[in-house]
């Protein structure tokens, strides 16, 4: 078993090897699968699929909140079992496609010594992956014609980051705006290239007054998220 779980109507939450994968099904019936996680768990995500009823060919977007390598490494892969298109900010898509350099993040002195382990453990998920996305999103476009996932532009995280929101279900799907760090609790990623815009954005996603919160890493808030959110800790700050 892979271990998609359903934490709204035609919503599943899916752990990847090092983040969370969310898969979203359509009024059309069509599959949107957010942030696929690493290069080769995009196995991971078509067995969730098949679990579900679904085959590779019912994925009609791969939406990438952003750009690192632990949301976005399989969605090459991916796109090509599936035929998606992988969507993306419009910022990030040029790092993607690797037509701009990635920003390095502005790190605390919390957060040096994580990322620093993390590059010597694992250099090449440091990396930006090569993807070629063909949607370019902004803020408020829909992914879905019936407008049921709306697009926010979160830039702070990454300078392309996006959200999305589904209101017909109470929900937000936040990337690393907002994870579920030490001790279970919920607070802002880490890694930003503006750790104000992300405070700012993670503002603004509970402002939305979400009642379940897709986070990046960890399980999801499945009630009251907007009063998580709001309440959020920051326990990556400190001084630059």
């Amino acid at each position: 078993m892979t271990g998609a779980r359903a934490i709204a109507r035609d919503l599943w939450y899916l752990p990847t090897s090092a983040s969370n994968a969310y898969l979203w099904r359509t009024a059309t019936g069509s599959l949107v699968v957010v942030d696929p996680g690493l290069y080769g768990d995009e196995a991971t995500v078509l067995g969730a699929i098949a679990e579900l009823g679904g085959t590779a060919h019912d994925v009609e977007s791969i939406v990438l909140t952003h750009f690192h390598s632990d949301h976005a490494g399989a969605a090459s892969a991916l796109a090509e079992a599936t035929g998606a298109q992988v969507c993306a900010g419009f910022r990030d898509a040029a790092v993607l496609r690797g037509e701009s350099p990635a920003p390095s993040p502005d790190l605390t002195a919390a957060e040096r010594p994580i990322y620093e382990s993390i590059a010597a453990a694992h250099p090449e998920n440091m990396r930006a992956p090569r993807c070629e996305v063909s949607v370019e999103l902004e803020h408020g476009d829909a992914v879905d014609a019936g407008e049921s996932m709306i697009v926010h532009a979160v830039a702070g995280h990454t300078w392309g980051s996006v959200a999305l929101h589904l209101p017909h279900c109470a929900a937000v799907l936040t990337g690393d705006v907002a994870i579920n760090g030490p001790g279970g609790r919920t607070t802002l990623g880490p890694f930003n290239v503006d750790r104000d815009r992300a405070r700012r954005a993670r503002r603004r996603l509970a402002a939305l007054d979400p009642r379940i919160a897709g986070l990046g890493h960890g399980p999801p808030l499945l009630r009251d998220a907007g009063e998580a959110l709001r309440d959020a800790t920051d326990v990556f700050a400190g001084p630059s």
